[in-house]
């Protein structure tokens, strides 16, 4: 029975009749309170005949005698004494008769002689309980109720033992207007007991009080036996299924003081009230039986009673004092349960996890009808765990080789710097951790699992799950191109970028150009912005021709180039090679300076705007190229000259192409991924350069210092380009679910907005970059579902930057390429429509120059021909307190007799059915090893390698299989989850060796799963055809 899934049954109430112990409690005739004693009625005839009431009656010995009382309690008794023994025979509704007044309802009530006085006879109405155990008293309140007993010759009549009959009559009225009468003053009490039980015919064996028992018979139930009627609602809740006021658990360590290890026992409760001894019994039946004392003499586990002292009875007293007991049931061993996973059914394996086929199938050797898992060539190991990026995340990976990426369960998703210390730095950056948990063989002594990350230094990411959510952000950074491998499900709702760097904003006043970035994912870096000239005096201008400014003043040592420099290259190689966007050049080009000459002489002012100051600035980078070519910059000056300025030589725009047709992408069939080029930087200027021209003199000097000279120098800076789009393989062992973005688009490059009121001081004149070209993207997926977005794949070139003050602009970088490879090739056009930019329409790049769709094909060699599959999780029946996971026994010399904790039954390539461990059938026989033993369980050698991991759920859940792991919380324990372990025994002591025994309590693992992965080229490999059953042994507790 799963501890999750049964609450607290209740049984249905009885409805029990309540007699009160009011036979020797009775009120007198003149109330409720004492005896009678007067001569209400006259006695001196010898015939059978009433003498007194509790009602106070009063009349002739004939009657008809009335009463003087007319208010009574709910559940009063009301007794008749008579001068002679009264035959119990002759008692009847009919002879004394109560009945309601409204509609002459007779109400439930037990009319009988008083044990203690045989002249007495004593009527009480019956208390009941209704399904919810509200006291139902048998005379409603505020009713009025008729007592008629006969003494006429007709009728029934009340006699005598001797055969003579009553002549009384009696014939009155009553009120029930006075609530409920506790019967029994004082508070009730209580005793504790434990009830044999025969299990075939329910008849109790024996009976003796609980606290101390011991050896407790585990078929046995707890009964609570109280002195007095109660109120039943204190006892139970049936509404909820629980007691409010007793508790019977079970204490795992033996001690009740503790109560941390106490848990509820499941059972049923029930309650019966006693009508001749007013007493009330509440039993509770565990279910299905007590749980054992366990075999362990140092933690004996025993049964804890507790009872409220708030229970009460009908008149509202408490118990008064809680009551508790203590006692051990029978130690009996509970047998070890092995849990079997076939792998039958829709929910075979968790599919999202998993690259290998599960199918139906009858084996030879095997039990019938059951599953099987077929590995396939396709999604990698996914040794890295299940990636989830959720809403409002950013997950950086390194590729390497210098930015690295770890995996870790201990890990916290940033990045470090080389002390390992969080920086969001990137210039201190030398890793980004992720915390996911990885698969390892943690082979390094005194080191537990998870404690040592998993480092990623080439590029190549093997995951079992990848899941962007709406929202989320996977970025890709380092110099390596990225390969992705993911064995089962990769949903991508949000954005996996690939794109190369945009180049940021440049304010021309800061003494360095921007700075194109490092190039990244295979693709080149965008081109640096020109710098501001150093201050020497070697430039052009001379203390007579005069400045307010030259230069910037660099620290010494500074390398300074005042003409933006070219993109990198596509592939990440050096700058200004293939496809590379070309710099621009600082203009004018002597700079510091210039001279006199260039500002413009007395007849030349070409480059003087109406207040005689120079309108001059750097040449944009040009747009870098890759399937198609990047475009030229534009030039231009911020205002009107008076005459018409010469324009600088413009970059040169990289007219090697290459399509989409032309290459093989995939490395691991000769293929290369390679990047897209970066745009060129942006070169200085002098714009705002003033002289001492007047406006109105067609800016020539006048008065004492006729020739011109620079009255302020003023040079800038110029942006950065854009980095290459990435080089980006992106292989899916299940299925690519795309409705986000996947981007290798080229970055941008940079420039400066709009200065709202622009001055000759101003950081608003920088030249801009030239966009980085689009990079290479091949998708690579059993299954492929797009979403609706028409740009779910973006290979687009990065645009380039934009002055808005100078209207100068930088050139754009040419689009990329992709490759999608499916099962069956997709058409050109069908991906087109998923696809930025815009390509075969007119004026657009050709379908074929930038897409390539093929057949998807076995790999021979490389990541994608492991595969892999991940078991549902699996929640064993522990009973009420859980269970262990059994570590092996092999001390035996017998290996029949050997205990496996876990075990997996393998198809061999004959079609025949072994064990991984133990008796591996033929491969036993020619090698006389099993599998395990033969081959190892590294992730390096053997062609199995199981892992497993465990969680703790919070509450039962119909379908493990289907349970999310973001449901932390209302699903699963927080922080429960377990790293992969390679024996299920360890999840058992994992969590007390990392955080502490009361932390482990919390966390224990009740459920796991299993992670299989498969080398088709390890040794042995070509004899496995499929993995047909998984097994784990578990110790109920």
């Amino acid at each position: 029975m799963k501890r999750f899934d049964r609450p607290l049954a209740v049984h249905p109430f009885r409805a029990a009749a309540l007699v009160p112990l009011a036979l020797a409690l009775l009120a007198g005739c003149g109330g409720p309170g004492a005896e009678d004693t007067s001569d209400a009625v006259p006695s001196s005839t010898s015939a059978m005949h009433l003498i007194s009431c509790t009602l106070a009656c009063n009349g002739p010995v004939a009657g008809p005698v009335g009463c003087t009382i007319t208010e009574v309690f709910v559940n009063q008794s009301l007794s008749f004494e008579f001068n002679r023994p009264v035959d119990p025979a002759s008692l009847s509704p009919a002879s004394l008769r109560v009945s309601k007044f409204s509609d002459d309802d007779v109400p439930p009530a037990l009319i009988q002689v008083d044990p203690a006085n045989p002249r007495r006879v004593v009527y009480t109405p019956r208390v009941t309980f209704d399904d919810d155990g509200n006291v139902v008293p048998g005379f409603e309140s505020g009713e009025s109720y008729r007592v008629v007993i006969r003494g006429a010759a007709t009728g029934p009549r009340i006699t005598s033992v001797s055969g003579s009959s009553n002549i009384t009559s009696v014939d009155c009225f009553v009120v029930a207007s006075k609530g409920i009468l506790d019967l029994q003053p004082g508070p009730p009490s209580v005793q504790v007991l434990v009830e044999e039980i025969a299990p075939a015919t329910g008849q109790v064996l024996d009976s003796y009080p609980a606290d101390g028992a011991t050896d407790v018979d585990l078929d046995s139930r707890v009964r609570l036996q109280f002195d007095q009627i109660l109120d039943a609602s204190t006892l139970i809740d049936t509404s909820e299924g629980t007691s409010p006021t007793v508790q019977v658990r079970f204490d795992k360590d033996g001690d009740p003081n503790t109560t941390d290890d106490q848990v509820p026992l499941p059972g049923t409760y029930s309650v019966q009230f006693d009508d001749v001894s007013g007493t009330t019994a509440l039993y509770f039946r565990p279910q299905p039986r007590l749980p054992s004392a366990g075999s362990n003499p140092l933690e004996i586990h025993r049964v804890v009673v507790s009872v409220n002292s708030s229970i009460s009875d009908l008149g509202g007293e408490p118990l008064g004092q809680s009551v508790s007991a203590l006692f051990t049931p029978l130690a009996v061993p509970v047998p070890s349960v092995l849990v079997r996973d076939t792998f039958q059914g829709i929910k075979a394996i968790n599919v999202g996890a998993s690259s290998a086929l599960a199918e139906p199938t009858t084996l030879v050797g095997g039990d019938g009808l059951r599953g099987r898992v077929v590995p396939v060539l396709a999604g990698g190991s996914g040794r890295h765990g299940e990636l989830f990026v959720r809403n409002g995340e950013t997950v950086v990976l390194g590729t390497g080789p210098t930015l690295v990426t770890r995996f870790g369960p201990e890990l916290t998703t940033n990045g470090v710097d080389a002390f390992g210390v969080a920086t969001t730095d990137e210039d201190e950056i030398v890793a980004y951790e992720v915390r996911a948990q990885p698969i390892d063989d943690y082979v390094v002594d005194g080191v537990l699992p998870g404690e040592l990350a998993v480092e990623v230094d080439d590029g190549v990411f093997e995951f079992a799950t990848l899941v962007i959510d709406a929202g989320g952000r996977l970025v890709l950074e380092g110099a390596n191109p990225a390969r992705i491998f993911v064995r089962g499900v990769c949903r991508v709702e949000g954005t996996l970028d690939a794109g190369g760097r945009d180049a940021i904003d440049q304010a021309s006043t800061v003494g360095l150009g921007g700075d194109g970035g490092p190039n990244r994912l295979g693709a080149g870096a965008g081109g640096d912005g020109g710098d501001r000239p150093d201050q020497p005096t070697n430039g052009q201008l001379t203390p007579s021709q005069g400045q307010a400014f030259r230069g910037y003043d660099h620290p010494p040592g500074t390398s300074v180039v005042v003409d933006g420099t070219a993109g990198g290259g596509r592939g990440g190689a050096a700058a200004g090679t293939v496809g590379a966007g070309g710099g621009g050049v600082a203009w004018p080009p002597v700079m510091p300076g210039p001279s006199i000459l260039e500002l413009g002489s007395i007849a030349d002012t070409n480059y003087l705007n109406a207040l005689c100051a120079s309108v001059i600035v750097g040449a944009p980078g040009a747009g870098a190229s890759h399937v198609t070519s990047g475009t030229e910059a534009l030039w231009s000056v911020p205002s009107a000259a008076f005459g018409v300025p010469i324009e600088p030589p413009l970059a040169p725009v990289d007219a090697d192409l290459v399509r989409a047709f032309e290459v093989l992408l995939d490395p691991d069939r000769g293929g290369q991924l390679v990047g897209g080029a970066g745009g060129g930087g942006g070169g200085g200027g002098i714009q705002g350069t003033t002289t001492n021209g007047v406006p109105t003199n067609s800016c020539i000097p006048v008065g004492a210092f006729p020739l011109k000279r620079i009255t302020a120098y003023l040079d800038a800076s110029g942006a950065a380009g854009g980095g290459g789009g990435g080089a980006l393989q992106l292989h899916v062992g299940g299925s690519l679910q795309a409705s986000g973005s996947i981007s290798v688009a080229g970055g941008d490059g940079g420039g400066f907005p709009l200065c709202t009121v622009p001055t000759m001081s101003d950081d608003c004149w920088a030249a801009p970059g030239g966009g980085g070209s689009g990079g290479a993207l091949l998708i690579q997926a059993r299954e492929l579902e797009l979403g609706t977005s028409t740009d779910v794949f973006d290979v687009s070139g990065g645009s380039g930057g934009f002055n808005a003050n100078t209207l100068s602009e930088g050139g754009h970088g040419g689009v990329g390429m992709i490759h999608v490879e499916l099962p069956v090739a997709p058409s050109l056009a069908e991906i087109a429509t998923r696809l930025e930019p815009d390509v075969g329409g007119v004026g657009e790049p050709a379908l074929a120059d930038v897409i390539l769709t093929a057949a998807l094909v076995d790999p021979t060699t490389g990541p994608a021909r492991r595969s892999g599959f991940t078991s549902c999780w699996i929640v064993p029946d522990g009973g009420l307190f859980g269970f262990d996971f059994v570590e092996d026994d092999l001390t035996s010399v017998d290996p029949a007799e050997w205990v496996f904790g876990w075990n997996a039954k393998i198809e061999l390539d004959t079609g025949e059915v072994v064990d991984w461990r133990g008796d591996s059938g033929p491969i036993t026989t020619d090698f006389g090893s099993d599998f395990e033993t033969l081959v190892g369980s590294s992730l390096d050698s053997s062609p199995l390698v199981v892992r497993f991991q465990g969680i703790r759920f919070a509450s039962a859940v119909a379908s493990p299989c289907e349970s999310d792991l973001a449901q932390i919380g209302a699903t699963f324990v927080p922080d429960s989850l377990t790293p992969w372990v390679e024996h299920p025994d360890e999840l058992n002591s994992y969590w007390a060796l990392i955080a502490g025994q009361s932390v482990a309590d919390q966390r224990r693992p009740n459920a796991l799963r299993a992670q299989f992965v498969i080398d088709p080229d390890a040794p042995f490999a070509d004899r496995i055809a499929s993995v047909v059953e998984f097994q784990v042994l578990v110790q109920p507790r």
